[in-house]
């Protein structure tokens, strides 16, 4: 592999995990906002049919944001 290819490829994943970080950053916020306005099952359902997330995710991320 050039040299050029390698930085290009190290910068593509760098920009990647700023990404995958903001994004998670987000989720932290957003999810208990969300759950504020939903309790038990139907914050569940919400979590797994909008977000696609398992309710656990969503249980880890809010532990997570405290």
């Amino acid at each position: 592999m050039s040299p050029a290819v390698e930085r290009f490829l190290r910068c593509h994943a760098d920009r990647i995990r700023r990404q995958c970080v903001a994004s998670i950053i987000e989720i932290r916020k957003a999810v208990p906002l969300a759950r504020h306005y939903l309790s038990g099952a139907k914050f569940q359902a919400w979590i797994e049919t909008e977000i696609g997330l398992s309710a656990r995710s969503a249980q880890k991320h809010m532990r997570a944001a405290k």
